[in-house]
This record gives structure tokens, C-alpha cells and sequence, in this order.
């Protein structure tokens, strides 16, 4: 599982990843198996929580359409009502 320390780096705005950080979220090697970047799923996650690390949620949001956004909003929180004003 992605540790809490290092989702609790994921902001709004960028926030540098320090080498030493990249090395240990890293796997030792990348590849590509059972459909995951990493060897397991979880290596997989942890490369994914990287990205919003260091250019910033904003920026990492703008890649996919709002709509698509909202719909895994809803599908991870339940209803969003409030989130789409």
C-alpha cells in the first residue's frame, strides 16, 4: 500500500520529489506485468502517487475530461452533488 506519509505530499500546487524519496517508491525495475507498470499492483500505486507529487494536483487533474473526474469522484465518495459547482 501507498504509505499515508507519502500521499500526504500530493498537493494542490507542485511539491518536489527528492531523489532519495523517487529511489524508495520506486521498483527496482520497471516493466510492464499483468497490466501494471512495476511488479504488483502496489508498486504500480506508488508510481501513480508520484506524478501528483511533483506537478501538482491542478496540473495532473488537467489530463483527463472533468466529467471523468466527477465520475470516479462518485464511484470512490458516493454522491458529489455539492463538487460539481
Amino acid at each position: 500500500m501507498v504509505k499515508k506519509k507519502d500521499l500526504e505530499k500530493i498537493c494542490l500546487k507542485p511539491q518536489p520529489l527528492k531523489f532519495d524519496d523517487f529511489v524508495a517508491r520506486c521498483p527496482e525495475k520497471l516493466e510492464l506485468r499483468d497490466g501494471y507498470m512495476g511488479q504488483s499492483k502496489q508498486n504500480a500505486l506508488q508510481l501513480l502517487a508520484m506524478p501528483p507529487q511533483s506537478f501538482g494536483l491542478v496540473e495532473a487533474v488537467k489530463l483527463v475530461p472533468k466529467e471523468l473526474w466527477l465520475a470516479a469522484i462518485r464511484q470512490a465518495y458516493g454522491d458529489t452533488q455539492d463538487v460539481e459547482n
